[in-house]
C-alpha cells in the first residue's frame, strides 16, 4: 500500500447557517464525489435495473451488485482519515454508509467468481450477516490476528467461534442438513479481499463450494492485527452456509 505525503489545502469560509468554519480540501472534494451515489435520494437518482429486470434504487446496496460491483475498488476509510479530509457532516456520511457498499460489492465479486467457476450464486442472509459482523467488530476492537493465530476465534472472549456465533444468530434452527464455513482477511478494498481469498487454495475452495447458498459479509474499517496500516484498511469476514 502506498502512503502519500502530499499536503492538503485548508482554506476556510464561514457557513451561512451555522457561523462555524467549514473545511475545504481538494482531495476531500474528490472523495465526496466518489461517494455521491451513497447520498443521492432514490427519487432523484432514478431506477436501475436489477437481476431479472427488477427496478432498484440507484443509491441502494442492491444496485451495487446490479451495476457491476461499482465500489469494489474503493478503500474502507477510518473515521480519523475522513475527518482530516472532509467536513464533519461529509465524514460522518461516508463513514456511516461505506460498510454496506463494501459488503454489497464483496457479495457481487464472490458471485462473479462463483459463476466463472460453475457454482451458483449465494444470497445475503441476515443471520449469517450477524455472525460475520460479530467477529469482525471483535477483531478491530481486540486486534488479536497474527501469524499462527486463528482469526475466527477471539482468544479473549469465550463463545466467539464460528459455530457459537452461527447458532447464537439463529441460522438454520431446525435443519435436516446444514453446513457453514468462514473466511477472513484484512485488505484495503473489497476487490483486494476477494482476490486474496481466490489466491489461497483453502479459502478459494470454501468460497467456490457449490453447496453453499447463503452468505453473510461484514466489512468494517480497521486493522485486526497489532501492525500495519490503520487508516485505509478494512477487516472482511464472509460466513457461508446452506440450510435444509
Amino acid at each position: 500500500m502506498t502512503r502519500t505525503t502530499a499536503r492538503i489545502g485548508t482554506r476556510r469560509r464561514r457557513s451561512a447557517d451555522s457561523g462555524r468554519p467549514m473545511r475545504h480540501h481538494p482531495r476531500g472534494a474528490a472523495l465526496v464525489a466518489s461517494f455521491v451515489a451513497l447520498c443521492i435520494p432514490a427519487a432523484l437518482a432514478g431506477p436501475a435495473q436489477g437481476a431479472g429486470g427488477a427496478s432498484v434504487a440507484a443509491s441502494s446496496p442492491t444496485a451495487v451488485a446490479a451495476q457491476g460491483c461499482i465500489f469494489a475498488t474503493r478503500p474502507l476509510y477510518s473515521r480519523r482519515y475522513l475527518n482530516r479530509r472532509l467536513s464533519r457532516r461529509g465524514a460522518s456520511n461516508v463513514y456511516r454508509r461505506q460498510n454496506g457498499y463494501a459488503e454489497a460489492s464483496a457479495v457481487c465479486l464472490i458471485n462473479r467468481e462463483r459463476a466463472a467457476n460453475g457454482a451458483g450464486p449465494v444470497a445475503r442472509q441476515d443471520q449469517l450477516m450477524s455472525a460475520a459482523a460479530d467477529i469482525t467488530l471483535q477483531a478491530i476492537t481486540d486486534r488479536w490476528w497474527g501469524p499462527g493465530i486463528d482469526p475466527h476465534v477471539n482468544p479473549n472472549r469465550p463463545g466467539s467461534g464460528i459455530g457459537d456465533r452461527v447458532v447464537r444468530a439463529g441460522y438454520c434452527p431446525n435443519p435436516t442438513s446444514w453446513a457453514f464455513g468462514e473466511i477472513a482477511t484484512y485488505q484495503a478494498t473489497p476487490a483486494e479481499a476477494v482476490a486474496w481469498w481466490m489466491g489461497s487454495p483453502g479459502h478459494r475452495a470454501l468460497l467456490l463450494n457449490p453447496a453453499f447458498r447463503d452468505v453473510g459479509i461484514s466489512a468494517v474499517p480497521g486493522n485486526p492485527s497489532q501492525s500495519g496500516p490503520t487508516e485505509r484498511i478494512g477487516t472482511f469476514v464472509a460466513t457461508l452456509g446452506f440450510c435444509n
